[in-house]
């Protein structure tokens, strides 16, 4: 009988939710101005280590490869948006990194450049 009340409650449970007529649905408009806003943000507020810090083994300098995913990710949001502040942003961004991919594993030769995070600022720099 216990069981049979548990898949009742269930079933009462799972139709009275699907049954909810409220949602709220995003607008693209919406979505694209707050977009907007985390951009303009991201570009306003932008800083790095300039050198590494105890914890920090590579992850420090403008082309470390967690700035790398952001500018990749910037990159599709100028192309989406057509926001040339975000293009120029990004171009003096590869100006002070000087085009060069990063080196922090340049003196462990099994690394070398050919490491994954190392490789992400070309592939800024591709898009």
């Amino acid at each position: 009988m216990k069981i049979a009340c548990f898949f009742l409650c269930c079933f009462i449970g799972c139709f009275a939710t699907s049954c909810s007529t409220t949602q709220h649905t995003l607008k693209q408009p919406a979505v694209k101005a707050q977009m907007a806003k985390v951009a303009d943000w991201q570009m306003r507020h932008f800083k790095y280590r300039k050198e590494a810090s105890p914890g920090y083994l590579h992850d420090y300098g403008i082309n470390a490869w967690t700035n790398a995913v952001l500018y990749i990710g910037m990159e599709k949001w100028a192309n989406l948006s057509g926001d040339s502040t975000c293009y120029q942003w990004l171009y003096n961004i590869g100006r002070k990194s000087k085009w060069k991919l990063a080196e922090n594993f340049i003196q462990i030769p099994s690394y070398g450049i050919y490491h994954a995070d190392e490789l992400c600022m070309g592939q800024f720099y591709l898009a």
